[in-house]
């Protein structure tokens, strides 16, 4: 079973994503609300992957993914964005965030983008 960590501040948006994760058998880790807390469960429990919101308190899910790289290099990261920011989806990936899925997002791509960034493994 793949461990999964969620930095989501959004109680409803984490509850959409544990549906999600529990219909693929997966394994939720920690749930985070704020950049500290998820930081603190990243290094406490090691997830396979970690589903990041963009929109972060205090700052955003890009500036807290270069923190967790700086951790583990090889952290398999999927960052959640705006829409109206997908253009810079290339750009996210090159710094190694494994996957970007655009909110609102669809169950079918967030749950595709998942088995993708897992069998990676």
């Amino acid at each position: 079973m793949k461990r999964v960590l969620i930095i989501e501040d959004s109680a409803f948006i984490r509850q959409l994503l544990i549906e999600n994760l529990v219909e693929l058998q997966m394994e939720i880790v920690g749930e985070g609300c704020t950049p500290e807390e998820g930081i603190a469960l990243f290094k406490a429990y090691t997830p396979d992957v970690t589903l990041i919101d963009y929109s972060l308190s205090k700052q955003t899910g890009f500036q807290l993914a270069e923190e967790l790289l700086k951790y583990d290099i090889y952290a398999r990261l999927i960052l959640m964005i705006p829409h109206r920011m997908f253009y810079h989806s290339h750009d996210l990936i090159a710094m190694g965030i494994r996957a970007v899925i655009t909110k609102p997002f669809y169950p079918e791509k967030l749950q595709s983008t998942l088995i993708e960034v897992i069998e990676d493994l």
